[in-house]
């Protein structure tokens, strides 16, 4: 019934496909969260007939419909994942690789950290598996090692920051003890959008900006609130997309779309992932105003060119570095012959 209803939303709103946000199979999550320690079974055997739906509505519409997943980047709750299944199934997993430390007090959080670091840091406090596996590099490592393609893995960027209370002002606030959520955020206490940081807090009023040149990403800290602040910026994405290219992952997603309004994080993402792997436009021989097409225009700024004296190399056609009525000629021969 869920499976078919999942389909019926799709279609009655025209979307490309479904994506599942399951925190979490077997334990975690919200207090009060029903589990099971064959959820990772339950969680297959659903995407299977979610995929048995799509396939069937492709070759009665003739699209492609995506099926994804929302997975934790916590190799203990990875280990309840059938991955090796998940991977013949799902077109690609969307990593939850942020919300790796926040002001909850857990063992792993007894002091301020990183909310999204991407490499692990040698003297982080935190034990193990946190100081070793809560990063966004050994979270992708730790789902190829069981088995998902890198192909089929999208690493989760996060346009929003975690915030300590209480925090003493030794080492600038990093891996300092503290009282809680800061006592304030965009929405909720301890939670920062992108754009707030940056109109608000970033060099501004009292807050400072560091930067972790082990975990590639920075923070604020505020001695007289103190407040520490650990966020990404446009230096931390940028780092964070180059990675992703150079481990040869599917892509990116980001938690979320409204964080950023505009200040920079969405366009580091798309420059890197986009366009910097678009073929560059063809150099065509000729083509004097840069329009990938030769026509009268071309025509009229050669004959300028010549009545100037003045020399461009893709304006010479017969690669005599002269240019003259010669070069007019194979200009038109070109339109012609095209």
């Amino acid at each position: 019934i869920f499976a078919q209803s999942c389909v019926n939303f799709m279609l009655e709103y025209e979307f490309d496909g479904i994506d599942l946000d399951w925190e979490y199979p077997v334990e975690g999550g919200l207090s009060g969260n029903n589990h099971h320690p064959d959820d990772g079974v339950h969680l297959t055997l659903l995407l299977q007939r979610i995929r048995e739906l799509l396939d069937e509505l492709e070759d009665v519409t003739g699209h492609n419909y995506f099926l994804t997943i929302a997975a934790s980047a916590n190799p203990v709750m990875m280990d309840h994942l059938e991955l090796d299944a998940l991977a013949d199934i799902l077109d690609w997993i969307n990593i939850m690789s942020y919300d790796f430390h926040g002001p909850w007090s857990g063992d792993g959080d007894l002091v301020t950290n990183f909310n999204a670091a991407l490499y692990p840091i040698p003297e982080d406090p935190s034990g193990e598996p946190y100081a070793t596996h809560f990063n966004l590099s050994a979270s992708v490592q730790n789902f190829i090692e069981r088995g998902v393609p890198s192909e089929k893995l999208h690493a989760g960027l996060a346009f929003y920051g975690r915030a300590f209370g209480g925090v003493a002002s030794e080492n600038y606030g990093l891996f300092q003890p503290y009282m809680g959520a800061a006592g304030d955020g965009t929405w909720e206490n301890g939670v920062f959008d992108f754009y707030d940081l940056v109109e608000n807090y970033i060099e501004l009023n009292g807050y400072t900006r560091y930067w972790h040149d082990i975990a590639k990403v920075p923070w604020l800290y505020n001695p007289i609130t103190q407040i520490m602040i650990s966020y990404d910026d446009i230096q931390s994405m940028h780092e964070k997309v180059n990675f992703i290219k150079e481990a040869d992952l599917g892509g990116a997603m980001f938690w979320e779309f409204s964080g950023d309004r505009g200040y920079g994080l969405q366009d580091e993402v798309y420059n890197i992932l986009i366009l910097d792997n678009e073929d560059p436009p063809e150099n065509i021989q000729g083509d004097l105003n840069g329009d990938n097409q030769l026509n009268v225009i071309d025509i009229i700024l050669a004959v300028n060119l010549i009545l100037s004296n003045g020399f461009e190399l893709i304006a010479d056609m017969n690669n005599d570095n002269l240019l003259n009525i010669s070069d007019i000629v194979l200009i038109i021969n070109q339109i012609l012959e095209n």
